[in-house]
């Protein structure tokens, strides 16, 4: 799959510009009677509330947003309310666009936090606009293939969780309206309506292999898009993050060899150097949870 190319004349924007309004935060009151205690991996007696969060966005007129595909086993706390991240404390999770590992990624997303900590908890949050200017202009051969290849997305799927806290093909990622009592080519069935549900015709493409225990899915996805808003290029992406996680020099040598090559769309190989270039744009010295807008 190929994205068209077209010349855009973009504005430099800042921390100060003028152009889009200000962002205001205020405190609201939480009623007590909305409340559900939490269970693992929270720590005991986690109070967190419910509906109020929930209808926070559905007010706003936005549509909620349906997981398809996630590699995540996230405990739904209401309707589309999760935890934004049940990894340790000490893992690190960098920049992302969120959930671009499928083609179907939510539109919005709110950060909520219940309960601050006096030190730490901080998800830096940074500007896909910024970023596609900033590419563009330390790596443009990078950009330019992406802007017309996209990347190759392939993610597998298995019976099994494949990490503490990951989803399975028939639980979480495309099993929530699989009952347990359903016979396996019934339950492979169903799975693939919620692939076909992508809407993607040839450009989504599945294999099912180990006798149906693992499902492997290849999306073609355009990681170069336009903000409906400013009409600005933005530049969506995980490359970054896979790079800290996988392929940085500090990464143990045994962690290293679980990285998957990362591929254009036309499955052809991005060169590691401009996947280090990349992350040190858009990851820096950012912490844990970072994520892209």
């Amino acid at each position: 799959m190929a994205t068209s190319i077209i010349e855009l004349n973009f504005r430099e924007i800042g921390y100060q510009s003028d152009a889009l309004p200000p962002v205001i935060f205020k405190n609201f009151p939480l009623p007590a009677s909305n409340q559900r205690t939490l269970g693992p991996p929270h720590p005991p007696d986690t109070i967190s509330p419910l509906a109020l969060r929930a209808s926070f966005g559905h007010a706003l007129g936005f549509q909620p947003y349906e997981v398809i595909g996630t590699v995540i086993d996230r405990l739904e706390i209401a309707p589309n309310v999760v935890p934004a991240n049940e990894a340790p404390k000490e893992v690190l999770i960098y920049n992302h666009n969120e959930s671009l590992r499928t083609p179907h990624a939510p539109d919005y997303i709110f950060l909520y936090i219940h309960r601050a900590p006096t030190v730490g908890g901080e998800t830096p949050t940074s500007s896909s606009i910024e970023l596609f200017q900033r590419a563009a202009a330390s790596i443009p051969d990078f950009v330019a293939t992406l802007t017309s290849k996209g990347i190759l997305n392939r993610v597998t799927y298995k019976n099994t969780p494949q990490f503490a806290g990951g989803s399975t093909i028939f639980g979480q990622a495309f099993g929530t309206e699989i009952l347990a009592a359903v016979d396996a080519a019934t339950r492979k069935v169903k799975v693939e309506f919620q692939l076909r549900r992508y809407n993607r015709g040839s450009h989504t493409t599945w294999e099912w292999i180990d006798n149906d225990g693992t499902l492997v899915v290849s999306h073609p996805i355009p990681l170069i898009r336009v903000q409906p808003i400013t009409k600005l290029p933005v530049l969506l992406t995980w490359l970054a993050a896979y790079y800290k996680s996988y392929y940085a020099p500090e990464i143990p040598e045994a962690r290293r060899k679980k990285a998957s090559q990362q591929l254009y769309g036309d499955g052809t190989p991005i060169p590691e150097e401009y996947l280090e270039k990349l992350a040190e744009i858009a990851v820096g010295d950012y912490g844990s949870d970072s994520r892209a807008a």
